[in-house]
């Protein structure tokens, strides 16, 4: 169960957070919801304060990891939380953010959102509803990246190349922004004179190039 008071003990004492989309996906029979009766009407973005800060406790009992204090900046304008309900049933979300600092001066753009967060409830997951989620804020709310760990865009790299998200730029830590053709194309005509380009071969290609930029857009 959800408990404000302890989350808001928790939000008096924040330090820096930098998210990632890492839950990782645990093995159960299929359910027997309908996905294909799934329609953009069945997400929708949520507005109240408590259920954007239910589900981000919901994600972090999940998360299988370290992660930093909750920021109350999570839950303020530049940040959008999307929830994807099927049969009646609210199945998962999906937390996109919108560019920072020298990342939105890079980009260009303060209209750009990127995943960050995301989860499947137990029981609703190996249904494609993650991939849903993030198939219908790219189509609707304008979402061009995800931030995730490098092993995990490793393990899932065609899962994220089908989703039009191609070209992983290294933070210089363990934690990737994958950006899409378009967003990409922007930062490069941006800064493509000072990045030379390394693609992924293997998992030690990381691009040294880029990651010697990464003040410029992280």
């Amino acid at each position: 169960m959800f408990d404000e008071k302890k989350h808001d003990q928790l939000l008096a004492n924040q330090s820096d957070h930098q998210f990632d989309f890492t839950v990782k996906p645990k093995k159960h029979p299929e359910r027997d919801l309908d996905i294909a009766c799934v329609s953009p009407h069945d997400f929708r973005v949520l507005t109240s304060a408590r259920e954007k800060r239910i589900w981000m406790e919901r994600f972090y009992q999940a998360y299988r990891g370290a992660l930093n204090p909750l920021t109350a900046s999570v839950f303020d304008d530049t940040n959008r939380y999307l929830v994807l309900n099927v049969g009646g049933s609210d199945v998962g979300f999906l937390h996109l953010s919108q560019p920072k600092g020298d990342f939105a001066t890079a980009t260009h753009t303060t209209d750009t959102w990127m995943a960050t967060d995301g989860l499947v409830k137990t029981k609703f997951r190996n249904n494609g509803y993650h991939r849903m989620l993030i198939q219908h804020a790219i189509q609707h709310h304008d979402c061009k990246a995800v931030s995730l760990l490098e092993d995990r865009f490793l393990e899932n790299r065609n899962y994220y190349t089908s989703l039009g998200l191609k070209h992983p730029f290294s933070l210089g830590t363990t934690l990737l922004r994958v950006f899409d053709d378009e967003l990409f194309a922007k930062i490069m005509a941006r800064l493509g004179h000072e990045i030379t380009k390394c693609e992924f071969s293997h998992e030690d290609d990381i691009s040294a190039g880029w990651k010697e930029h990464v003040s410029r857009v992280g």
